[in-house]
């Protein structure tokens, strides 16, 4: 069995993306690197008595990776497709979203 890998480009590190696409998601990406304090916290969550809206939070609260790696691929597709200002205004806008839900769910103000 031969396993083939040709429709399978790195586009983040390719030489025609500009260096302000890659700074702006990498900056994107820099809360990733407190994701395992904040996996290991969120299970103290789990000692609310009702069960459902725990597990709900500490999934959703050990999920938000997965938005950022999203955010990020679909700013490299919008830039595909020219659309500059695209991919700007999405990473930008879901991280703003992101972190506002966990803001209101800690009861965090500024």
């Amino acid at each position: 069995m031969k396993l083939e890998f040709t429709n399978w480009n790195i586009k983040i590190l390719a030489k025609k993306t500009p260096l302000w696409l890659k700074l702006l998601n990498g900056i994107n990406l820099i809360p990733i690197l407190v994701w395992p304090i904040i996996f290991l916290f969120s299970f103290f969550l789990l000692d609310n008595p009702n069960i459902i809206i725990a597990l709900g939070s500490v999934i959703l609260i050990n999920s938000y990776p997965f938005v950022l790696i999203g955010s990020l691929t679909l700013s490299f597709k919008l830039y595909e497709k020219n659309k500059i200002i695209l991919s700007i205004i999405v990473p930008l806008s879901i991280t703003f979203i992101l972190i506002r839900i966990l803001m209101n769910f800690f009861n965090i103000s500024i």
